[in-house]
């Protein structure tokens, strides 16, 4: 069980369509415009908006966007394979950075890691 809420969570913060860090100590290839700056998992979960923002798309209080919405379907069907996202769906590095997300989601905003809690299992709570 604890898998699978590990994708959820992770899921919520690559909802944002924030870039991810790259797991590897090889430099991404650099092309010729300017590219956009990397924000970490991390940078990202720092910032209480967005990962309120990512929480509320995941659970419909607002609308997702496309990408929100293609992190959305890898997290639903890594809860239906208990934990793990398809192969078919995700990448290794997905993965990683889904566990992750969830992570950071618990330690730094458990409130939030609950109210996505209760929105997963229809808890009625007051």
């Amino acid at each position: 069980m604890q898998a699978r809420l590990l994708v959820v969570a992770m899921t919520v913060v690559v909802v944002t369509g924030i870039p991810t860090p790259q797991l590897t100590d090889q430099p991404a290839p650099q092309s010729s415009a300017q590219p956009a700056p990397q924000v970490t998992l991390e940078e990202a979960f720092a910032d209480r908006a967005v990962v309120e923002a990512m929480v509320d798309c995941f659970i419909d209080n607002t609308k997702c966007d496309a990408e929100q919405t293609k992190i959305r379907e890898r997290a639903m069907a890594a809860m239906m394979n208990m934990g793990r996202c398809p192969a078919t769906l995700c990448t290794e590095q997905q993965q990683l950075e889904m566990t992750r997300a969830m992570e950071l989601l618990q330690d730094q905003h458990k409130d939030l890691w609950i109210k996505l809690l209760i929105s997963m299992f229809n808890l009625d709570l007051p």
